[in-house]
This record gives C-alpha cells, structure tokens and sequence, in this order.
C-alpha cells in the first residue's frame, strides 16, 4: 500500500510533541475513560480522566465537549505504540445546566440509535439455516467404503450373514 512506500511519520511525531511540550489541541469526543484531543495535521492524544483536572469521570462531559479549545502538557509520547498521553494545564469551568443535559440527551439518542441500528442489522441479517430434527447415522468404522470407478477393484468372496468369509 502507499503507507508502505513513505516514512514513518512517528519518530517526527514523538518528537515534536516530546514529554513536558506544552500545545493546545480542541477535544475530539468525551469517552468513558478519558478525552480523546485533536492536536493538528490527522493528530490525536488521549487525556486520562486522571490527567483531566476532573475527578469524577461520569462529569467529564460537564466541563469537555466537542470542539472546546484545550492547553495540554505531553505527559508521554510512545512511537512504537503510536500515541501521545496528555494532561489538562487549564481546568475549564463547569458548562451550564442546560448545555450539560443537552449533551447527555444528544449522547442518550445517539446510543439509542447505534442499538436500534445494530438489532435492525441483527434483524436482517440471514438467519443460518436450522439442522435436521434427527441427526445422520454415521456408518461403523469397518462398513465397506465407496470405491470411485476408476479405481481397480480386488474380487473379494461374499460374505454370510455371520460376516465370515466363503470359499
């Protein structure tokens, strides 16, 4: 693929946002574990809840929401795990109520939706087909085998009802 044929853009990457870098970036979205920040040029760092300057996770939404401007701090930059941990140099204030409950509501529908559209794809997909009520019955190990035509085929002497052979 075309990745293959340029450079790597990470040791760069790493470099330019070097622990102890102080940049601003703007957040991306508001995960569960943390903030998820667009640093510029297809860039993205992870602020862990820790490094937020909020202490309850289940608030982050109450101070962080798409498109806010943030001042960060790299805390570490990994080229080989291709990503950048951040912290928050600037608490932001708390958003106002209505915002706040506006956001939450957006991301209920949104969830909502995701659900719904997963059970209709669950719904439409095609159902394997159901097994037979009863199973085959496999033949016992010493049944004779079908032997394709071209084969040569050795005379053998019939058998009686005993299962020993006639001469």
């Amino acid at each position: 693929g075309i990745k293959q044929l340029q450079d790597d853009p990470w040791p760069m990457i790493s470099e330019r946002f070097a622990p102890g870098v102080e940049c601003d970036g703007k957040v991306a979205r508001v995960q569960d574990k943390g903030i998820v920040v667009d640093l510029g040029d297809d860039i993205e760092g992870f602020v862990p809840v820790s490094h937020s300057g909020i202490e309850d996770a289940n608030r982050l939404e109450e101070y962080y929401a798409e498109g806010d401007p943030v001042s960060l701090r790299v805390i570490e930059s990994d080229a080989a795990n291709r990503r950048i941990v951040l912290e928050v140099t600037e608490t932001p204030e708390r958003k106002p109520q209505e915002v706040i409950d506006a956001a939450r509501a957006a991301r209920e529908a949104a969830k909502a939706k995701a659900s719904s559209e997963v059970d209709e794809a669950e719904a439409a997909a095609p159902k394997p087909p159901k097994a037979p009520a009863e199973a085959p019955v496999e033949a016992p190990a010493d049944a004779p085998v079908d032997v394709p035509a071209e084969a040569p085929v050795e005379a053998e002497a019939p058998a009686d009802a005993d299962g020993a052979a006639q001469a």
